[in-house]
């Protein structure tokens, strides 16, 4: 029986394998950045997961920002040697 406390409260979990796919990454990189603390992640009884809020943020973390387009040079670029 679940808890009716739980049910939509409580925070939704990922394995590192899950996880590692859903972020597009390999299992073994997901576990040595978390091992680091490069990347949040949660200890449950000792073994390692991910909570949605945890992807979100690794996700949120690798964003990268649109540049502005480059203007065409007026000549090539010389090489120096």
């Amino acid at each position: 029986m679940t808890s009716p406390a739980c049910e939509d409260d409580c925070p939704h979990t990922h394995s590192p394998a899950d996880a590692a796919q859903r972020l597009g990454v390999s299992e073994s990189t997901l576990r040595q950045q978390a091992a680091r603390r490069t990347v949040p992640s949660t200890l449950i009884g000792g073994r390692l997961s991910f909570s949605d809020a945890d992807l979100a943020e690794i996700i949120a973390a690798g964003q990268r920002t649109v540049l502005p387009a480059r203007t065409a040079r007026s000549s090539p670029r010389r090489r120096t040697r």
